[in-house]
């Protein structure tokens, strides 16, 4: 059987078994399940196996094998209680704590956790995104691989939101399968991409517009995007930049935030095609959400379209665009129409504004591979027994 990951020869693999009786305690806590030479059949984002590597290496081919020699495989540590999210550095305290002072001291002295609720009070949403990323990443590094985050360090409803905010941004990370295409490093991704300004973790426009340098068919397309401040300019003079999908389909960006334009040049329109459902923009400053359900068009030999491209949006959480099926291209100065082509480029727009991007990720969407394994059934478990469920008489499934 094929899989994609084989992990072998761990010297030590926990499994941490499972009970009739719940949760691990007592003596169980000592059971972890332990494997000698240890191995690991991993298919798409799932265990499918794990046993001796003796074992696995006769049962599977895999397309990738990490060879885990002398290390313990194990799984990942779970935090349920943590307040990664803060702001500030009390290490000095330490040096105070070792000379003898008393908590109290500390804090009469401006130390103590009034010092972390002013720094965290103080703290932009980016600073404080960008620092509990660095926890999380050490927290990584350390073996805890899930961790439930918690606010409390604000002590105003202001700060405790802008905590909040900063957790869901933070859990918004890329899908394992997804191709980042810009995470606040580089461009390299993307043709052109040295033409643009990077700072701060964000991309500029400037000067010119830029394309990946892969291509992409049908796909899932995550965008986070803002518009400058201070707001200048009006109607498709403001915060103008666009998502072309396939090169060619363009899903606008625009600063509509109490911005009046023609109804399908709005931000989340298909540009000169439809307008949005609703107009779901943030004020200039403040961060969109683009996530993009795109089907590229199919054509027949002759260039003839066989289904055209249909388009999902979502913004900021709302639907504005329900698969909505394209005209064809959305340039400026023409009827919108189809020429075949295939996969092709995502491209962002340079339209005059310093607009910024960020968190700019893209799956591929590929059918789901498997087969039935057996009829449908119903299972007792009083009894073991499996009773078979008949297709009703019409159904083509």
């Amino acid at each position: 059987m094929n899989v994609d990951l084989l992990i072998t020869h761990a010297s030590q693999l926990l499994t941490i078994p499972a009970h009739d009786q719940g949760p691990q305690r007592g003596d169980r806590l000592g059971d972890l399940g332990l494997i000698e030479d240890g191995a690991i059949a991993v298919s798409g984002h799932s265990i499918v196996d794990l046993g001796p590597t003796s074992d696995l290496l006769h049962k599977y081919t895999a397309a990738h094998t990490i060879d885990a020699r002398g290390r313990v495989v194990m799984p990942g540590f779970v935090d349920p209680h943590t307040h990664v999210v803060f702001a500030g550095d009390r290490a000095n305290e330490f040096e105070q704590r070792i000379a003898g002072a008393t908590y109290m001291q500390i804090m009469n002295a401006g130390g103590g956790i009034m010092s972390t609720v002013r720094a965290t009070r103080a703290a932009s949403l980016d600073q404080l995104i960008e620092q509990t990323c660095s926890r999380l990443d050490r927290m990584l590094l350390y073996g805890t691989t899930t961790a439930e985050a918690k606010t409390g360090y604000g002590l105003d409803t202001a700060t405790e939101l802008k905590m909040l905010d900063a957790i869901a941004q933070l859990a918004r990370d890329p899908p394992s399968d997804a191709v980042v295409l810009f995470d606040g490093k580089d461009l390299s991704a993307w043709e052109n991409g040295d033409k643009w300004i990077v700072k701060d973790g964000v991309a500029i426009v400037k000067d010119t517009d830029i394309r990946t340098k892969q291509s992409f068919g049908d796909c899932q397309l995550h965008v986070e995007w803002s518009a400058p401040v201070p707001a200048e300019g009006h109607g498709q003079g403001r915060g103008n930049s666009g998502v072309f999908l396939a090169d060619q389909y363009e899903v606008q960006v625009l600063d509509s935030y109490k911005n009046e334009t023609y109804f399908d040049g709005q931000a989340s329109a298909i540009y000169k095609q439809t307008p949005p459902m609703v107009n779901a923009t943030r004020p200039p400053g403040e961060w969109n959400t683009y996530d993009i359900i795109w089907n590229n068009p199919t054509f027949k030999e002759d260039g003839e379209v066989d289904e055209p491209g249909y388009v999902t949006v979502i913004h900021n959480g709302v639907l504005t665009l329900n698969h909505f099926p394209l005209q064809g291209m959305t340039p400026f100065t023409q009827v919108p129409h189809y020429e075949k082509h295939g996969k092709l480029p995502i491209h962002l727009q340079n339209h005059g504004n310093p607009v910024k991007y960020r968190n700019i990720w893209v799956r591929e969407i590929k059918p789901i591979e498997g087969k039935r394994e057996r009829e449908p059934y119903l299972h007792d478990d009083a009894t073991g027994k499996d009773t078979p469920v008949k297709r009703p008489k019409f159904s083509k499934y």
